[in-house]
Formats: structure tokens, sequence, C-alpha cells
């Protein structure tokens, strides 16, 4: 995973980086490093963020979660 793809990946899932290093339960000075390129992203991480992207974009498509959900 790039940073690139890392910070798209954040985005898509609507966190900003102390948030996501929350969610990942590092330290945010570890989630700043890898979005600025300064350590390699572990693998862990990218599929980590690939299944919170999965499970967003289905319930997006389900309506769970949604501010239009009853």
């Amino acid at each position: 995973m790039t940073q690139a793809e890392f910070t798209a990946a954040r985005d898509a899932l609507g966190l900003n980086n102390p948030a996501l290093a929350l969610l990942l339960g590092v330290h945010r000075s570890i989630a700043y490093r890898w979005e600025s390129g300064h350590t390699p992203i572990p693998r862990y991480v990218e599929i980590i963020l690939t299944e919170l992207q999965l499970s967003a974009g289905f319930r997006k498509r389900l309506g769970i979660g949604s501010s239009s959900s009853p």
C-alpha cells in the first residue's frame, strides 16, 4: 500500500489521522509516519483498511448507518 492509497482509504472512511490511529490501535505519530512516507505501511494495515472500506460500502448500499435509516 502506498502512502497515497493510505490517505485515500482514510479519506474514504471519513477519518482524520488521529481517529484512524486510534481505530488501528497505534500511536498517532505512527499513522502520520505511514501517511507521510517515512515508515512503510505494514500489510496488516492494508488488510484492515480494505476490510473497513468493504464493510462501509456494504453498509452504505444497505442503507445502514446513514442518516436516512429508519
